[in-house]
């Protein structure tokens, strides 16, 4: 971050300086770069004849209205912006019309002989009025036109140019001058022409207002549009440079030669106006933002993305990180809770036999029980088919004694039988809230024990280690943990199996 403030300072300092050296190399030397606010970058160029090629780039810097404004000054026409990346010229290029009151008809540009023509691809042809024929021609030649028709339904404001009330065409190639005359057209319900419609005709960039809607009130109390002329050096006396940049043979302004001139542009990687010398030059910070808007706020929206694309991962990226941190603490309690801090006690103290001891991890348990749903008969239906649900079942229907075990029945108290079923049958409860701790569980059967339940001893004759039940419990679930063999080695209690009935 401190560097690229020390980055951006040093452009900011050095900037004035890259505007003069940019200043000089845009222009001819010693040459007047600016006028009225708009560039003039060599071949065109103002007062010393040295400032540019020949008399058809000369620009003259008029007084309009108070203001400075340039005029390519053979053709007598206003200039709004010179590029020399695509060798163009923007104009103010004449309205013409007929029949419109107090408005003049405007004059006709003549281009013929110079290195400049209308560009075919950025320029269209105009006419607007009602019932009307407008032809555009070219050298005494129709070259193109269209026609525009309107009636009594039709709105005063014109919204498109799509035939009804205005009318658009393209332009031909290497169109020099032009003049456009109007034919009128029978009206559809009176039959008549009328010859004193105001009728208007142009050639211009776009009839597109600043918000990008067809509009021709821009025209008006103006006697002007935009329009884009495309030029080349056609002097062939001109010696270009060669310095990062590349000169080529072009063919702008006549279709009878294969080469009428000559275009030039800067290499790769390079910027500027390449026709003077040391004019390519690599771009600066000052430059690229001044002369590349465009580029500008592309490359801000580009970074605006990543830097949306990275917080989203940031954010994910945390949100996994705390969930693992939930998961990883919900099993430190699980196994706190259900005896691990007990197990962990016996396998360092060598209590337990660590080598007969097996571990079950969650997937092998899954497999073992067929996804915790064990059956353990094929001809109950689907409610009874596994151990806790038929276990559930005979309690709900008071039939606890129909499947103990005939001994337990024999040796045990009913009553305390009954509240170790009840128990049981807690541990069994779907919801985890509800199921007790194996504290709780040891707790309760050493109350029921202390009670005077009677414990049949099996093949060992072992007193009783109650703390020894609770490390036979079921484990956090990630990790469960059964050391059946320990059990059955170390437990005093005898595991009674439930009664096969089925």
């Amino acid at each position: 971050m401190v560097l690229k403030f020390h980055v951006i300072l040093i452009l900011w300092l050095i900037s004035p300086l890259a505007s003069a050296q940019l200043a000089d190399i845009i222009a001819g030397h010693n040459c007047d770069g600016t006028c009225g606010g708009v560039e003039i970058p060599y071949p065109f160029g103002m007062k010393q004849p040295n400032c540019y090629p020949d008399k058809w780039f000369e620009i003259e810097c008029r007084n309009v209205s108070g203001y400075e404004e340039p005029f390519l000054k053979l053709i007598n026409i206003s200039v709004s912006s010179v590029s020399t990346s695509d060798s163009t010229i923007e104009v103010r290029n004449p309205v013409q019309r007929r029949n419109c009151r107090d408005q003049t008809e405007g004059k006709e540009v003549e281009l013929r002989g110079s290195p400049f023509v209308y560009s075919q691809t950025q320029n269209t042809f105009y006419a607007i009025g009602c019932n009307s024929l407008a032809m555009l021609n070219s050298n005494g030649s129709e070259v193109g036109g269209c026609v525009s028709i309107c009636d009594e339904n039709d709105k005063e404001d014109i919204i498109s140019c799509n035939g009804r009330q205005c009318c658009e065409t393209s332009l031909p190639n290497y169109l020099t001058e032009f003049n456009t005359t109007f034919e009128a057209l029978k009206d559809i319900r009176s039959g008549r022409a009328s010859n004193d419609q105001c009728n208007i005709a142009l050639i211009g960039t776009s009839l597109l207002d600043d918000y990008g809607y067809f509009s021709i009130r821009s025209l008006d109390g103006s006697d002007t549009v935009s329009a884009i002329l495309e030029w080349e050096i056609t002097n062939s006396s001109v010696r270009l440079p060669d310095m990062n940049n590349l000169c080529y043979p072009t063919n702008i302004t006549s279709s009878n030669k294969s080469s009428s001139g000559r275009r030039c542009q800067c290499n790769i990687g390079f910027q500027g106006n390449p026709y003077v010398l040391g004019g390519c030059t690599a771009p600066t910070y000052e430059s690229f933002m001044r002369s590349k808007p465009r580029a500008k706020w592309a490359i801000i929206g580009v970074f605006s993305s990543l830097g949306s694309i990275l917080l989203l991962l940031g954010i994910w990226w945390l949100y996994k990180h705390l969930r693992k941190r939930m998961i990883e603490k919900r099993k430190e309690k699980n196994f706190k809770e259900n005896g691990g801090l007990l197990l962990q006690q016996k396998l360092s103290s060598g209590e337990v036999n660590v080598e007969r001891t097996k571990l079950f991890s969650l997937k092998d348990l899954d497999k073992a029980t067929d996804h915790f749903n064990k059956p353990i008969s094929s001809l109950r239906g689907e409610e009874a088919k596994s151990l806790a649900s038929y276990f559930s079942i005979c309690m709900e229907e008071n039939r606890l004694f129909d499947i103990v075990d005939d001994r337990v029945v024999k040796e045990g108290e009913k009553e305390h039988i009954m509240e170790v079923a009840i128990l049981a049958k807690r541990c069994i409860n779907m919801n985890g809230k509800k199921r007790p701790t194996m504290k709780e569980v040891t707790m309760e059967l050493e109350r029921i024990q202390n009670a005077g339940v009677k414990f049949t001893v099996h093949p060992y004759p072992e007193e009783i280690d109650l703390p020894q039940i609770e490390a036979c419990q079921a484990w956090d679930a990630d990790s469960l943990i059964r050391s059946i063999e320990e059990c059955r080695t170390s437990s005093s209690i005898e595991i009674l199996p439930i009664r096969s009935t089925f």
